[in-house]
């Protein structure tokens, strides 16, 4: 199945997986060249011992992601087609 967006070029993924360390929820197919920069937890965890408000900001950040998201899908389950 697609996703309800295609995404574009500074889209966040993996935001689920980076929160609960489960895995991917879904698999990702580019259409075309793409780059990927990936954040590891330590970076995070470096960034936030030297701001302390980085946690708040980052972990915002990927929330406003998922439930960005989360709405376009049920937009999409009761709106179908």
């Amino acid at each position: 199945k697609e996703l309800v967006d295609p995404l574009v070029a500074g889209d966040t993924v993996g935001e689920m997986s980076f929160v609960d360390g489960i895995g991917a929820s879904a698999t990702l197919i580019a259409s075309g060249n793409v780059v990927v920069q990936s954040i590891d937890h330590s970076l995070v965890e470096e960034m936030a011992g030297n701001d302390p408000s980085f946690h708040e900001r980052f972990y915002h950040s990927l929330l406003r992601t998922v439930i960005r998201r989360l709405r376009a899908l049920d937009y999409q389950i009761a709106f179908p087609g």
